[in-house]
């Protein structure tokens, strides 16, 4: 994959927080192993704040809908997170099997966002949004329609260049599907024009503000040597899966 380093060819990581996650990237990810002829790796968090939390005798339960308090069991949620890595790991190896591809997967105890920046100094790694509450207990969100575009983070640095690369690849090379994702007071013509000759198109790609483009793309990649915490975690709460290159 030419996002990646020195252009060694990255695993496709899939860092799932729970099996919902899994639920709604593994096709995503399992079709970019594929197409970039890498193999699929999952990687389920055990988010060590829960597991911290749960364990403190003044830790109660709120039911969202009910209101009602009760004691949270340590060892049965830590017995859930057991059964979901499992969920995750079946359909993983179901899927890479069905579709011929080398797979792996493993457990880490930590931040979700912290594993995969981890992770992402050599991989190509794909993250859910952040579900909200209420989806929580009412169940996954359905799926939204979503652009097909592929959004890349991109501030004219190696690291730009390597997260837009990663987005053309992801794209099928189809500069109608990549956009550019400028920080406020970017120069947006310098930017495209650079962006174009790094892609060695003859018209630059589009572009759209850093407010907004989170919503509803088939994804928004970037380069974690280009991003700080609060700029990943911002991306995070959006609408649509986030890939990080090295």
């Amino acid at each position: 994959m030419s996002g990646t380093p020195e252009g060694r060819t990255a695993r496709v990581v899939l860092a799932a927080r729970a099996a919902s996650d899994a639920q709604r990237l593994l096709e995503e990810a399992a079709e970019l192993a594929r197409t970039l002829h890498t193999e699929l790796t999952g990687l389920f968090v055990e988010e060590a704040d829960l597991l911290s939390g749960v364990g403190l005798p003044v830790t109660r339960e709120v039911g969202l809908v009910s209101g009602a308090v009760r004691d949270i069991d340590a060892v049965a949620t830590a017995r859930e997170l057991r059964r979901q890595a499992d969920d995750v790991r079946v359909r993983l190896q179901r899927l890479a099997t069905a579709l011929g591809l080398p797979w792996s997967f493993r457990v880490e105890r930590g931040d979700v966002l912290e594993v995969a920046v981890s992770a992402a100094a050599s991989d190509l790694v794909i993250l859910a949004p952040r579900t909200a509450a209420w989806q929580r207990v009412v169940g996954p969100p359905l799926a939204a329609a979503r652009e097909p575009t592929v959004a890349a983070l991109y501030d004219a640095t190696d690291a730009g260049e390597r997260a837009l690369a990663a987005a053309f690849d992801l794209a099928a090379h189809r500069p109608d599907r990549v956009s550019l994702l400028l920080r406020e007071g970017a120069d947006v013509e310098a930017a495209r024009g650079r962006a174009a000759a790094h892609l060695g198109l003859p018209t630059a790609p589009a572009t759209a503000p850093w407010g907004g483009l989170a919503r509803r793309r088939r994804a928004v990649v970037v380069s974690v040597a280009s991003v700080d915490r609060s700029e990943l975690r911002r991306l995070l709460a959006g609408e649509s899966p986030l890939i990080l290159v090295p």
